[in-house]
């Protein structure tokens, strides 16, 4: 099909779907696009520029990995399963900062042409006074909205003779449910063994083992290990890894001490390591954060 952009390798598939109109005969879907990125090197992986969307509403589910994200100037660092919706005419993206290995769906909306999604008049004014509700907001996803992303790329890779019948009803169903969930955000809830484990570890002055969070759980260690993945969505070496980096970040921002002794106060024993997964997680080694923050 001329209207869609097919980049696949064994690192990234980047799929995106336009001209609605034409291709679908549905009106008011300006694009919609699936990015998986494997890609290992942080200097490899996509940044996001700066861009807005004069008379649309973007809506992106952050389904896999992490991000550092603007919105405005407001700082957001998303975590798997976070939609965001942002409104027309608001600035948006990465600044420069590496998207972690992940799955992203994006969904932008044109407010403007009639008949809304090709529905008749009061039901596209609903339909977009749902939109205008939702706003620029940042919440948790759910497992029905992310099946509605999985389900629209089947109908719009299809392309049969239903094909703009399952698109119009997608997209209706992809905007009433996010405008549900940012009504009603259901974060994720962990049991209280796993949730004093993340708390231990979020804690800025204290470096524990795996070993200790599990003895403390009162799980084995692999029943540990399982279970906190199960609940937050990574491993406890990854989450400790991560809150680490944060910490890292804050004392980069705040101060000026050498970076062998950040690495340190952070809780790494190899400044080697630390520099690596700094730069893994940031797109940037220490000192051109530090930089980046001056």
């Amino acid at each position: 099909m001329n209207n869609t952009l097919r980049r696949i390798t064994t690192d990234e598939k980047l799929i995106l779907f336009s001209d609605f109109r034409k291709t679908y005969g549905v009106n008011s879907i300006v694009q919609f696009g699936v990015h998986r990125d494997r890609i290992t090197k942080p200097e490899g992986r996509p940044r996001v520029p700066a861009h807005t969307h004069a008379h649309a509403v973007e809506i992106n589910y952050h389904a896999e990995g992490r991000q550092r994200y603007f919105i405005g100037d407001t700082e957001y660092n998303f975590e798997p399963d976070t939609v965001y919706a942002v409104g027309p005419g608001i600035v948006h993206g990465s600044r420069g900062y590496a998207k972690e290995r992940g799955l992203t769906y994006y969904l932008i909306i044109d407010i403007h042409p009639a008949p809304f999604l090709n529905c008749d008049a009061k039901t596209g004014k609903r339909l977009r006074a749902y939109l205008s509700a939702v706003g620029t907001d940042v919440f948790p996803g759910n497992a029905r909205l992310r099946r509605h992303f999985e389900h629209l790329v089947s109908a719009c890779e299809t392309a049969d003779e239903y094909a703009s019948f399952r698109i119009r009803a997608l997209v209706t169903d992809i905007i009433i449910e996010t405008h549900r969930a940012s009504r009603h955000p259901s974060a994720r809830t962990l049991s209280p063994a796993i949730e004093a484990a993340a708390a231990a570890i979020r804690k800025p002055d204290e470096n524990v083992s795996l070993a200790d969070l599990a003895s403390a759980s009162g799980l084995s260690y692999s029943r540990f290990l399982h279970r906190f993945k199960a609940e937050t969505g990574e491993s406890p070496k990854a989450f400790m890894i991560r809150q680490r980096i944060e910490k890292a970040k804050r004392i980069l921002r705040s101060s000026d001490q050498q970076i062998s002794d950040v690495s340190y106060a952070a809780g790494f024993r190899s400044i080697n390591l630390f520099i690596s997964q700094f730069k893994k997680l940031t797109g940037m080694t220490p000192r051109e954060y530090r930089s980046s923050r001056l």
